[in-house]
């Protein structure tokens, strides 16, 4: 005997339905998270969940790399470690680029001064 009940052939409206529900938090997320700070943003979200995030993400603060972790299974310390881990080799790397940027003015400094003392005497 049917029933009133449908249920899909296939798993296709799973997978909509998901991806409405990334697109839904991708957009809570844009309007109220980390673009109005200015700082980067680490998801934190089961492996399988990554890849669709990142798709459906515009945030450009979103960092490429993040925890593959349910964050529900760890404390707030463990998370907090393991997003300095994601964060840090982007941190030393925009220091080395500023000391770059530093170090290419200072050079630029002491030549315009060495050309001034040369025309001075």
């Amino acid at each position: 005997m049917p029933t009133h009940r449908k249920h899909p052939e296939n798993h296709q409206d799973i997978i909509l339905f998901k991806n409405l529900v990334w697109q839904m938090k991708e957009s809570l997320l844009q309007k109220y998270s980390a673009k109005p700070l200015g700082r980067p943003l680490i998801l934190a979200a089961l492996p399988e969940h990554q890849s669709l995030f990142h798709k459906v993400n515009k945030n450009p603060l979103l960092l490429t790399n993040g925890i593959a972790i349910n964050p529900s299974s760890a404390s707030p310390e463990k998370q907090a470690n393991m997003a300095w881990e994601t964060m840090e080799p982007e941190y030393n790397q925009k220091l080395d680029s500023l000391v770059a940027i530093f170090e290419q003015a200072r050079a630029n400094r002491k030549n315009k001064y060495r050309c001034h003392q040369g025309r001075s005497h």
